[in-house]
Parts: C-alpha cells; structure tokens; sequence
C-alpha cells in the first residue's frame, strides 16, 4: 500500500465501499420483494380456503340456560337451525367445494384429503400427478414444486370439522408469472446497480482529487525544500481540516528553516569576516618581521600588533564556544543561585578596572534565581560590558534587582549614544552591528547580546531592551524565581 498514491487507495476504498452497499441493498430488494410475493400468494389462498370451510362449517351456536322452577335448567340454542336443506357432515359435497375453492382462490389445482391422505375431491389438472404430502400436520405449509418444467406454488392447509377432525385442501398454482417477474427485477436491479456504480466513481474520482490535492501540493513542496528551495510553500489556505492545518505548520516551519538557514549563512560570513581581519594582521606583521625590521621600534610593535590580534582571535572563538554551548544547557541543570553576589563581585571587579566610570548599584538582600552560576555570571559580565563600551567616559552606568515571585529582575541602563528604532530588532543577532561601518574602535565582536540572550532563553527567562538616541540605553533581564 505504501506504493501507490493516496488518490488510488481513496478510490479504491470508496470502491469497495460502494459495491459492497450496491450489492446489499440489491439483495435487500430482491430478497423483501420475493418474499413478499410468496408469502401474500400463501395468505390470500389460505384467506380464501378458511372462510369457504368457516361458511360450510360454522362454529356452534352459543347456548342460553333457563331455570323452570321446580324441575332441572336446561340449555337451548341461542340461534334458531339452520334452514333446510342444510347438509352437515359426512354428507359434504366435496366436488363442489373443491370446484369453489379452485375459483376463489385461482389456483390451477386443487384437491380434498381426509387425514389418512385418502383423496376425497379434485379440481384441475397438472403437468404430472402432485405427489401427496409425506406428512400430515396441523400447520399449513408451502413449497415450490417442480412439474413439466413449471413450477408450482404447492399448499397444504389442514382444516377441522365440527368433531375436531382434520381434513386437508392441498393447492397447486403456477409460480411462472412471479419467476418471470423476479427474473426481470434481477437484470433491472443489477442494471441499476451498474449505473449507480459507474456514477459512484464519477463521484470516487472527483473526491479523491480533492482530497489528494492538497497532500499532493505539500509533497511537491516538501520535495522543493529538500532540494535546497528554501523559499517553497504549499499556498494552502488555512482551514480546520487536518490536511490544511499540517499544512500551515508546514509553511510555518518553512518560514523558520528559511530564516535559520539565511542567519546560519549570514553567522558563517559575520565569523569569516571577524576572523579574517586579525589573520590579515597577523599575516602582514609576519612578513614584515620576515623580511627583516631595521628599527627595532617597528619590530616591538609588529610582535605587539600579533599578540593583540591573536588574543582578540582567542577572545572571538571563546564567545562562538560559547554561543553554540548555549542550546546545550539542559533544564535538568539548572539551580537555584542569588543574583546578588555575582553582581556584587562583577561591579567590584568594574569599579577596579575602570575607576573613572561611576556605577550605581544598591544590592537588595537577596534575589535567587534558577540558573547556572557560571552562564549567569556571563550574562551579567557581557551586560556592563556593552554599557561601558557604548556610553561615553565618566557617564554613570544603574545596576538594579528586584524579586518578585514568580520573577526575578536584573535591569542594566546608561547614558549613552543609544541605539536607532531600527536597529532594536537586530541587536540580538550574532555579529550584528547598529554602526554599517561595522568599526571596532570599541573592541565589540558583535556577539555579547546574542550569547546573552541565548542563556537567558535557556533559563526559560526573556530580556528586552528599550533606548533612546542621546539619550541612554537599558536592559531587562526577567528569570524564573526559584
């Protein structure tokens, strides 16, 4: 099944479906209409025959008892007799009755048994003799019997008499007419069926193209993306079928396999640029002392130049490291850690190093938050970092944490240049610069916001950034409390 298309299963399916209903409902047909045939001939015969032997032999009158006092009750007949010259058994005419029931009932054949099978009347004749009934019962019973190559409708209805005794009138009909007529409501009904069957596939057909339309869309488009077209879609529109809703996800996911693949290639080229800038320092100064510097103040400076460039390069590959180990961070890790200490002990180490940038921060007592000591430490590290390179000197840089259950909030603000309106929805891309000139006179690689918005993320928090050209940028780092 998994060879063939789905457009030839749906109609197979819808085929079988159909020749199975057709044929059920013909039989149904067939089977009520013959049976309703046979069994309205048997009632009609027997109808006919009771009520000739009820007005032959009616039931006994009903009695009045009357009470002569003195003397015994007796019983007299509620009815008067019969008028004369009524015949009571066993001086019946059979003949007569035989003749009778024959014409009411229009049976071609008709005869009178005794209850020893004894034939006391006939009516009629038939293609060869009717054999008699191999038993005798009080139940009326009816069989198809074959004669001459006619068949015959045979019937054996027992009738009692005044005494209770059992006499039986058996009747022949011909059951041609109604053979012919079921004959022929076999070939209408299968031709019916076959016409019903041919539009059913019509229909089959026309379902199932609509039905494998779509699928059959979102294969080609699938086929389209494996091979390298990132911008294929499957244009379904949007329903609450399955098949449309699988294929919205589809698309969706197209939509994100597109934009991945663009920001891998664009990671890719941002990291070759990166790189390739010390590497072409590094590679000058090389040659230069290779060839030989006469004054030894250039070959200082050629040696200084490597090692600043090789450590910026180390510095680069540690923050890709970083980067891509960021998604490896399971949920299972993380910890509770207060947000104070790391703060306290980054501030200290930012007051050391660069005693001329005034930071204000007032510690709270305490603010535990689930992460890793470590990743949470660089989010920080990287947040006051971006703050002292992009505001100018002596501008104070505002540290404040605040925890609020379920959240705990680290907010980094200064009064820098601050960041363009559209530029705030790229700062968190890898290697991404708001200055085209992609200067680094600030000593940026372009990857501290993305490492810090990829750990954040994966403390299940979220950070947001608002700004104001001249007039200062802030951060938001919201995590889960612990």
């Amino acid at each position: 099944m998994r060879h063939l298309p789905l457009r030839h299963l749906v109609m197979a399916c819808l085929l079988i479906f159909q020749v199975v209903t057709l044929a059920a409902v013909t039989l149904g047909i067939y089977y009520t209409v013959s049976v309703y045939l046979w069994r309205s001939s048997v009632a009609n015969v027997v109808e006919q025959v009771h009520g000739l032997w009820s007005s032959r032999h009616p039931p006994p009158p009903p009695m009045v008892t009357i009470q002569i006092t003195p003397g015994p009750s007796v019983a007299f007949p509620l009815t008067p007799p019969p008028p004369f010259p009524r015949l009571m058994f066993p001086f019946e005419p059979w003949d007569d009755l035989a003749r009778t029931t024959s014409s009411a009932s229009n049976t071609g054949f008709v005869r009178i048994l005794d209850g020893a099978g004894n034939v006391l009347a006939e009516r009629g004749t038939l293609p060869v003799p009717l054999p008699n009934p191999s038993d005798y019962t009080s139940a009326i019973r009816a069989s198809l019997w074959q004669a001459g190559g006619q068949p015959f409708q045979v019937l054996l209805v027992p009738l009692p008499d005044e005494r209770g005794q059992l006499f039986y009138v058996q009747t022949a009909a011909s059951w041609q007419s109604a053979a012919r007529l079921l004959e022929a409501m076999r070939w209408n009904l299968g031709l019916v069926a076959l016409a019903a069957l041919l539009m059913c596939q019509v229909v089959s057909f026309w379902l199932s193209d609509v039905f494998s339309r779509p699928l059959q869309r979102l294969a080609a488009t699938a086929s389209e993306l494996a091979s390298g077209d990132f911008s294929a879609r499957s244009g379904l529109p949007s329903g609450r079928s399955e098949v449309f809703r699988v294929a919205a996800a589809f698309d969706r996911m197209a939509e994100r396999l597109q934009s991945a693949f663009a920001a891998q290639k664009r990671f890719v080229a941002d990291a070759s640029h990166e790189l390739k800038t010390p590497l072409t320092a590094i590679g000058g100064m090389a040659e230069l002392l290779e060839d030989g510097l006469d004054n030894p103040a250039q070959s200082r400076l050629a040696v200084q130049t490597i090692g600043r460039e090789v450590e910026r390069m180390g510095d680069l590959v540690s923050q890709l490291l970083l980067l891509s180990r960021a998604d490896q961070i399971e949920p299972r890790a993380l910890e509770p850690v207060d947000l104070v200490p790391i703060v306290n002990d980054l501030v200290d180490e930012h007051r050391l190093l660069v005693p001329d940038r005034p930071i204000n921060w007032v510690p709270p007592s305490r603010a535990i938050a689930l992460a890793t000591k470590g990743e949470l430490t660089q989010v920080v590290r990287n947040l006051l970092d971006n703050a002292h390179k992009y505001s100018p000197a002596g501008s104070p840089i505002a540290l404040a944490c605040t925890a609020h259950a379920p959240v705990v909030t680290l907010t980094v603000s200064d009064r820098g240049a601050g960041i363009p309106a559209q530029d705030l929805p790229h700062i968190f891309k890898p290697f991404y610069r708001a200055d085209l000139s992609r200067d680094r006179r600030t000593g940026g690689s372009g990857l501290g916001l993305a490492i810090v918005q990829a750990l954040v993320e994966r403390f299940h928090g979220d950070i947001s950034v608002t700004s104001t050209v001249e007039v200062g940028t802030e951060f938001v780092v919201r995590l889960p409390a612990a």
